[in-house]
């Protein structure tokens, strides 16, 4: 039985060949992995074009001691990034010299698909099937820094998987059982939709569509990217182009959900709700990074609760337009006409008291439970 977060690729980096200066990018370990497939059972559990740029931007959200403590997945000083890869220019450092006689060359890749982190042990014997994770690796121009941009190389040697594992006969036991008897692994599938090329300061104004084919989404993502020449990557910059307001559509009609659209003051709020998971900790990423410091992204949050842990309980509602509206206008009549099309089990007395419950006073949103449309809750 695998540990949970204990799977990674672990291996050696050299950059032989190219230029006698050459350092990696910040959170090489990320940068490395241009695209990540995961399937299990014949199930694409994920297929991501730009794994990288994602994961990156999320590692920005750790809490600083993690990302403090995480020398061997890229995450390091540039003194230190420099004499780990005995650059020509480096400088000497009594402690960091220490880190590098430690680790040396050594990094790792972790493979930290939510099935293996979210779900407690992971038994594959008992599922009968083989957890395959497909790494294609990026180019060196997106790993690899220096003055020269015809080269930028770099090699893996020594590649190791690596993993943590517990030998229980009881345990066995117990996970065969909650397998047997059914058991749900949720996880979020990351998709690159598109990329939309534009000049900053030059176009105004930027329509984005997504047709995703799914039938619920958690939320949409925007990264801002400057092209950069081989060999001058900044891994961990996403600029922020100077965005005054956001609309927001779904099949022509406003989404309830931003109906005044997001203006950029709102961004950094909707970004740490969804990206901060150790919310007691000290966040690496503050508000100043955030829009001063090319740490900006632009998320359209689709979630109708705040704790991002219990998004998944939000899904059904996702699956058509009119549910979205339906958490949030303040129109009794379209309230009446969405109950009417989507919750006909609702009993003629009970809708007659919604809606008089609707007309005493505006409302800001619904919550419905698990047994929609018996139970609901009004939020003023």
């Amino acid at each position: 039985m695998l540990v949970p977060g204990s799977l990674a690729l672990r291996f050696d980096i050299d950059l032989e060949g190219g230029h006698a200066d050459n350092v990696l990018v910040r959170n090489v370990t990320r940068a490395l992995v241009d695209k990540l497939v995961v399937k299990f059972a014949g199930t694409t559990l994920q297929d991501t074009v730009g794994y990288g740029i994602y994961k990156t931007f999320e590692d920005l959200f750790l809490p600083v001691q993690k990302r403090n403590n995480m020398v061997q997945e890229g995450i390091r000083s540039d003194k230190l990034n420099k004499i780990r890869l005995n650059a020509g220019d480096r400088a000497s450092d009594p402690a960091e010299t220490k880190l590098n006689e430690t680790f040396g060359s050594k990094y790792y890749i972790m493979l930290d698909h939510q099935i293996l982190t979210d779900h407690d042990i992971f038994y594959p014997q008992a599922l009968y099937n083989d957890l395959i994770f497909e790494v294609t690796l990026a180019p060196a121009s997106q790993v690899v820094r220096g003055s020269d941009p015809t080269k930028p190389k770099y090699k893996l040697t020594n590649i190791q998987l690596e993993y943590e594992m517990i030998r229980s006969k009881f345990l066995g036991a117990e996970a065969l059982s909650v397998y047997q008897s059914g058991k749900e692994f949720a996880y979020d599938h990351v998709m690159r939709h598109k990329i939309v090329s534009f000049k900053k300061g030059a176009d105004s104004r930027l329509n984005i569509k997504v047709d995703a084919q799914k039938r619920s989404l958690k939320g949409i993502l925007l990264l801002f990217m400057e092209p950069y020449v081989a060999g001058a990557r900044d891994s961990e910059k996403y600029i922020f182009p100077d965005i005054t307001k956001v609309s927001v559509t779904i099949n022509g009609s406003p989404n309830m959900l931003y109906n005044e659209g997001i203006e950029s003051k709102d961004m950094w709020k909707e970004a740490s709700r969804f990206f901060v998971k150790e919310k007691s900790k000290t966040e690496n990423m503050t508000l100043q990074k955030f829009y001063t410091e090319n740490r900006f992204e632009m998320l359209i949050n689709l979630c109708s609760m705040a704790d991002q842990t219990l998004s998944s309980i939000a899904k059904p509602f996702r699956e058509n337009v009119a549910v979205i509206v339906l958490f949030y206008t303040p129109s009794a009549k379209t309230m009446r006409a969405i109950f009417e099309e989507y919750a006909g089990e609702l009993s003629q007395g009970a809708l007659k008291q919604l809606i008089a419950r609707l007309k005493e006073s505006k409302f800001s949103h619904l919550i419905f439970s698990l047994r929609h449309p018996y139970e609901i809750e009004f939020s003023n």
